[in-house]
């Protein structure tokens, strides 16, 4: 994509080998071993038969087909320079519009010439177009020249499932095989739509397969399935771009103190540009009221769900400036584990995971959540008074309403189906 110097726009199609392996003969020498028995329905005796093509469901029929798709493969990208990726039986075929005539036709020479039957009329042979489908997943190649393709799932496998997941939410009931199946089906989907969102959600119908003593579902699986359904309505295609391959940086830090009967908490955070210079940092108080939705049960401390609403503020706050190359560093670990793995048994932490992956949906990013050393972290709290620091590097703070930022959030966590503390 980075070279593509036409404006004009970029088409696609599938071209669909008929019959697949069915059109591969036995090896005269193996004839003797093709051979399949059945029953007769009507009298029940018993008819062998012997088979001339490659018979569906050997292990030998596969690899070996493969082996021929993966030879056409090559031969058209490597010595007719046709832009194709093969899966299966499926070749699928970019070109810009005003090559797509020259390209189908030089295709369709090219499979009769080496004797490959292929859909050359109905269904599986479409059109050449902006916008196409290949084995249930949306192709949009409009902005191809723009360095932009987005993929996402046809409408009819979108439909599908959110009907399905309509029916188990209303029911309540999933059987373990039917649970896996499920899982599958959905992580097909979710691989096909901007985000990590939907690992929260596979991550609650695997447990309820494996581990719950019956099928009937519990409020945390709703909540998946009801997380899952708002993904497939409202969650965009991935996107894919070329890498910039010059990130910019996040620091973010939190602090709560004791002291006496009250408490001295507060957020900050850095943001860097690709030169490693900060232009934005906030550094924010929380009060007491705000405190305590954030601690429910009154423990100790409430350090880990301060310092995951301060990444979650950041990213609120400069998510439109982030590039699609993006790290996150945070000085504490278990921040730093939920978001990598999509998981956390904290309520207020899993409410405020799931806002901080609606962002990265929202704003097409996939950042890297990394650790920085407390002592190199330059976001540190307002307890602590280092923002002199980087406005002295030419920063420029932001001023933030955490009350305001809560309530997005949990309006956010809310939108994609997780309860609130």
């Amino acid at each position: 994509m980075t070279e593509v110097e036409t404006d004009s726009p970029w088409v696609g199609r599938t071209f669909d080998l008929v019959g697949a392996y069915r059109q591969c003969a036995v090896r005269p020498s193996s004839q003797k071993f093709a051979h399949i028995v059945v029953r007769c329905p009507l009298t029940s005796g018993l008819f062998g038969f012997r088979m001339r093509a490659l018979p569906f469901g050997a292990i030998r029929s596969v690899h070996a087909f493969l082996r021929f798709s993966h030879s056409l493969w090559y031969v058209l990208v490597k010595d007719l320079l046709i832009l194709t990726t093969n899966y299966f039986d499926d070749f699928v075929s970019i070109a810009a519009s005003k090559e797509a005539s020259s390209v189908q036709s030089c295709m369709h020479m090219f499979f009769k010439l080496v004797g490959w039957q292929f859909a050359e009329v109905g269904e599986k042979a479409p059109e050449f177009a902006e916008l196409f489908s290949a084995l249930g997943v949306s192709i949009n190649v409009s902005q191809f020249h723009r360095g932009l393709v987005m993929v996402g799932n046809t409408e009819s496998r979108r439909k599908e499932l959110v009907e399905l997941l309509e029916a188990l939410i209303e029911t309540q009931v999933l059987q373990k095989a039917e649970a896996l199946r499920l899982r599958g089906r959905l992580q097909f989907a979710a691989g096909n739509v901007f985000g990590r969102i939907a690992r929260a959600s596979l991550a609650v119908i695997t447990q309820h397969a494996y581990h719950s003593h019956s099928p009937r579902l519990d409020q945390k699986a709703i909540l998946a399935l009801t997380l899952h359904r708002s993904l497939l309505l409202d969650g965009r295609p991935r996107e894919l771009k070329p890498a910039r391959g010059r990130p910019w940086f996040v620091q973010t830090d939190a602090c709560y103190e004791p002291d006496g009967d009250s408490v001295f908490a507060g957020i900050g955070a850095v943001l860097f540009n690709e030169n490693g210079r900060p232009v934005r940092f906030f550094s924010q108080r929380l009060d007491a009221d705000l405190l305590q939705p954030m601690n429910p049960e009154t423990r100790k401390t409430a350090i880990y769900e301060c310092e995951f609403f301060a990444l979650f503020c950041a990213f609120l706050i400069w998510g439109d400036r982030l590039r699609t190359e993006t790290v996150f560093y945070t000085d504490n670990n278990a921040v730093r584990d939920a978001l990598i793995s999509c998981s956390t048994s904290n309520r207020v932490a899993r409410g405020l995971l799931v806002a901080t992956v609606a962002l990265e949906t929202v704003h097409q990013v996939s950042p890297w959540y990394a650790r920085v050393p407390t002592d190199s972290n330059h976001s540190d709290g307002p307890s602590r008074q280092d923002s002199s620091k980087v406005r002295a590097l030419g920063a420029t703070e932001d001023e933030l309403d955490v009350v305001d930022c809560w309530a997005r959030h949990q309006a956010l966590a809310r939108k994609w189906g997780e309860p609130q503390a």
